[in-house]
Order: structure tokens, then sequence, then C-alpha cells
């Protein structure tokens, strides 16, 4: 299941990325990197939530991780990307991670019976 999440979160960075800037030509080392922030999503995010429920602050953990994205993001993708507004395509782009991986948690759940994003909720 996690290498699956991994492959469904890589790819809707890629689309979310090339929807945000409208560059869909993406070299391997920006693959790389959309990896790399995949991995640090589903090992962080539910740490996060896990701390913030710990502490009866559920929503906040939703909140940070969504920071956190926002920053890893902006700081590991961008700079590779030709944008004009790195931090507006920035935004643009974690707003749709979110609506993406939120619809694909909701058909898995529907359809198949399955929890992929253990931190969509």
């Amino acid at each position: 299941m996690i290498v699956i999440s991994l492959v469904l979160l890589t790819l809707v960075m890629y689309l979310s990325a090339g929807i945000a800037t409208g560059d869909w030509d993406v070299p391997a080392s920006v693959w790389v990197r959309f990896i790399l922030i995949a991995i640090c999503a589903i090992v962080l995010i539910p740490i996060f939530q896990t701390m913030t429920d710990w502490i009866g602050a559920q929503e906040l953990g939703l909140m940070v991780a969504f920071i956190l994205m926002m920053l890893l993001i902006r700081f590991i993708i961008m700079p590779e990307l030709a944008v004009a507004d790195e931090w507006m395509a920035t935004v643009f782009s974690s707003f749709l991670i979110v609506i993406m991986l939120y619809i694909i948690e909701r058909l898995s759940k529907e359809l198949f019976n399955l929890e992929l994003f253990a931190f969509i909720g």
C-alpha cells in the first residue's frame, strides 16, 4: 500500500505542477524531487497528525502538514521549473495536490474499501 500511495502521490504532484506552471516537460531530476516529497508526505504528515491528536488539536496537524508540503514544494521543486511567481505556483499546486488526493482517497474508500492515504481523513 505504501508503494501504491507513493506512486499515486508522485503522479498527483506531477499533474498539479503541470497544471500550476503549464510546464509538462519534466526532467529526471524533478521526478526524483517529486518522489522525495512524496516520501516526506507519507512519513511526516501522519507523524504531525499523531502529535496533534495527542495534544488534542486535530485540525492543527493537517494545517501544519499542508504548510510543510508547501515549503517542500517551494524550495525543492519550484526552483527547477520555469515559473514567473514561484509562491503563487506553489500555493496553487499544493491546493491541487490536496484536492486530488482527497478525491482519490474518497474513490478508493467507496469503490474498493481501501484507505490509501491515512492522513486524508
